[in-house]
């Protein structure tokens, strides 16, 4: 019964976000195969549903931290962050780092242009 409502409020997370299990084991730091199993709903560790119910970022009564667009946001964030940092470290590379108001722009550009992807292209 209550594995159950588990499961119920994993899945319903999972749609909102519109996250893949494959993004969900990447993040969760868990294999695909038990991501899977976990919302067929087999018998897992709970640690294993723990860390799925953390990344989903869920409370103790399974209710969202925050809301399915914030953690897109987040993740878009966190994305573009990610993509600068490797530009201006190879920029350091070449002796030619952008100025911080630049990186600024450019960050601020790559943000906008993962938002316009598609909800489950994000978590990829």
């Amino acid at each position: 019964m209550l594995r159950d409502k588990i499961i119920l409020k994993l899945k319903e997370r999972k749609e909102e976000l519109c996250i893949t299990y494959d993004a969900i084991a990447k993040r969760s730091n868990i294999g695909v195969a038990t991501v899977k199993r976990v919302f067929k709903g087999d018998d897992v560790s709970i640690g294993k549903i723990e860390k799925i119910v953390y990344m989903l970022e869920l409370d103790d009564d399974f209710k969202p931290k925050i809301s399915a667009s914030a953690m897109r946001q987040k993740e878009i964030e966190k994305k573009a962050h990610e993509l600068i940092s490797r530009i201006i470290h190879t920029s350091r590379l070449e002796a030619q780092t952008p100025s911080s108001k630049v990186q600024k722009m450019m960050l601020q550009e790559t943000i906008k242009k993962l938002s316009t992807l598609p909800n489950n292209k994000v978590w990829q």
